[in-house]
């Protein structure tokens, strides 16, 4: 189980064809969240100088201990990061995330878990909205968001 890698995979590749958002089942063509190694990493943000100004970073940090009454369960934690040099399109990026993610397991809507090497999650949710997190001295815009995710192996 690698939440982050798994997370971006899925970011690179159902953004394509999400014909929802947490609106309502609006069918708009989504340009794609990007490439893993591209413009969505995981773990670290890159350090090269042709890194791209508009990117996402994806964290796993601690989660909860282990439910005693079904082990198969683990209850993670997720910080999905978008930095981006123009406010608007940053938080939009991020929000758009946001509905990407909250949306798995959701029954009303008819969206399954989400099973990807060899794991399923089966919830991702938010702790929060999307929120500036801070500006660097390029003047590039960072927004964090904090999800808690429900996953067991396949």
């Amino acid at each position: 189980m690698n939440l982050v890698k798994d997370v971006s995979q899925y970011l690179a590749n159902a953004a394509l064809r999400a014909p929802f958002n947490r609106t309502g089942f609006t069918r708009r063509e989504l340009k794609g969240m990007g490439l893993v190694g591209q413009n969505i990493f995981f773990s670290r943000f890159p350090e090269a100088d042709d890194t791209p100004d508009s990117l996402i970073v994806l964290f796993e940090y601690a989660g909860q201990p282990v439910n005693a009454l079904d082990g198969a369960y683990r209850c993670l934690s997720l910080q999905v990061q978008v930095r981006d040099t123009a406010y608007e399109s940053g938080l939009q990026r991020a929000q758009t995330i946001d509905s990407l993610l909250t949306v798995v397991g959701n029954t009303d809507w008819g969206v399954p878990p989400l099973s990807i090497n060899g794991t399923r999650y089966d919830r991702f949710v938010a702790l929060q909205s999307p929120y500036k997190l801070k500006e660097d001295s390029q003047r590039r815009l960072y927004f964090a968001q904090n999800y808690r995710v429900w996953a067991r192996k396949l």
